[in-house]
């Protein structure tokens, strides 16, 4: 019985670990979303700006 609850001890930690490496790679993911919204953000409003002209240019 002893070595089980040791066994279950050890996976526990295992899970624990485990979980907090996917709350990692949740912000990750979260962090990386943000920066496709911002471009996406910036591409659109690149897109609905009037076309430039020779004068902008110039």
């Amino acid at each position: 019985m002893q070595e089980l609850e040791e066994e279950l001890k050890v996976f526990k930690q295992k899970c624990s670990d485990i979980e907090a490496l996917l709350e990692k790679e949740k912000q990750k993911c979260s962090d990386i979303e943000a920066l496709l919204q911002q471009e996406k953000t910036k591409v659109l409003a690149a897109a609905r700006a009037p076309p430039l002209t020779l004068d902008d240019v110039v």
